[in-house]
């Protein structure tokens, strides 16, 4: 292991111990919390204004664009708005909650989970760095439940590599030009390293190369899927999967201790089934922000509560039934004509129309462990 690396893991130690954190860093965490500040206040400047205020929702997108939602499309910022003074958040309404953000870190392209009730819904988003209006957003939650064979593929390629380090799947299930890109990866990150791979067998050797590193620090992984999100995208001749998981991991320096952190997997599929797009999220930021934003000299995102507005009409959405599969693989359905206002989610509130590693305990050892582990992946 890199004698620098360990000397960042045993300060930044101290450091959390002590309540020092500004004078000590690690290189991995010093990068991803201050890069993901700037898609966590993406997420949460969209998620506040579409329950508060319209023109300032409208605002976040770019003046023209590609925004869809349910195959549904909209193309200027104008048409944003319209849409949601069209069918306002009926007052009242729980307030939706930002559950998980995946930045893709190499370009302004994120995923973000929302909460809301008893359902999550995630958007892919695509933002302008230097405006930080929203230039391109599409939904992935589904009204349809995924094919049993494609939620199979899926959740056979993040258990072999995500659980079991096993790269075989590329030559199986992937097919051979397709690329595949690891988002948020802690070696590649860290050390500024190539994230796209032109095709299966590239990818399927830095996949064996990762897996090694992985192997010398963890003692266990286990992977239990959350959520599927299943999208065919308008005129296209392939649909999309997206997994949302949570990693457990025992490490060396620390026998019996787990830590848990969401990833997310997004795979393009054809029409026989073989993988022709792949994208990995390793590195989710709401969690960092909140743990370590003071460490590294940043203010944490802070979203008001959403207020009811007396200028919106009170207004139910009517909308066709929505699915998303759960972890069980059996979908959940709801109709919104028939449901109470306050199980209305924001994104359907626009009716069709939107944005398209809780690592460690407060204690020090768990944050020590976990640095190490990094370390020695990257060494």
């Amino acid at each position: 292991m890199n004698p620098k690396v360990a000397l960042c893991a045993v300060t930044l130690a101290v450091a959390a111990a002590s309540g020092d954190g500004h004078r000590h860093s690690c290189p991995f965490l010093k990068k991803v919390v201050p890069m993901g500040k700037s898609y966590v206040d993406v997420a949460s400047n969209l998620l506040h204004t579409c329950a508060t205020d319209c023109a300032a929702f409208a605002s976040e997108f770019s003046k023209h664009g590609n925004f869809t939602m349910m195959g549904r499309e909209a193309t200027s910022s104008v048409e944003m708005e319209e849409m949601c003074n069209r069918h306002p958040l009926p007052q009242g309404s729980d307030t939706p909650k930002l559950k998980n953000v995946f930045p893709a870190f190499s370009t302004s392209d994120m995923l973000f989970e929302v909460e809301h009730g008893f359902k999550n819904e995630l958007l892919h988003v695509h933002f302008c760095p230097k405006t930080k209006l929203i230039t391109r957003a599409d939904i992935f939650c589904a009204r349809h439940p995924a094919p049993e064979s494609v939620r199979k593929v899926g959740e056979r390629f993040v258990k072999q590599i995500f659980e079991k380090n096993d790269c075989g799947v590329y030559a199986e299930l992937v097919e051979s030009q397709a690329v595949a890109e690891f988002h948020g990866n802690p070696s590649l990150l860290t050390k500024e390293r190539k994230a796209v791979f032109e095709n299966a067998r590239i990818a399927q050797a830095a996949c064996e190369e990762n897996a090694r590193k992985e192997k010398r620090v963890h003692t266990s992984n286990t992977v239990e899927v959350k959520s599927y999100y299943y999208h065919t995208p308008p005129q296209s001749d392939y649909v999309e999967l997206t997994i949302v998981a949570e990693r457990a991991v025992s490490v060396i320096f620390s026998p019996g201790v787990v830590r848990k952190n969401p990833i997310a997997v997004t795979l393009r599929l054809s029409a026989i089934g073989k993988i022709v797009g792949i994208h990995t999220y390793e590195t989710e930021v709401l969690h960092l922000e909140k743990k370590f934003a003071s460490t590294y000299g940043i203010h944490p995102t802070e979203v008001p509560e959403p207020k009811s507005s007396q200028s919106k009409e009170e207004a139910m959405v009517k909308t066709a039934p929505t699915e998303v599969m759960t972890k069980q693989g059996m979908s959940e359905t709801s109709s919104k004509e028939s449901i109470p206002a306050k199980s209305v989610s924001v994104l359907d509130a626009l009716s069709g129309v939107s944005a398209s590693v809780g690592l460690v305990s407060a204690s020090w050892w768990p944050l020590l462990t976990f640095v190490l582990s990094v370390g020695m992946a990257q060494a």
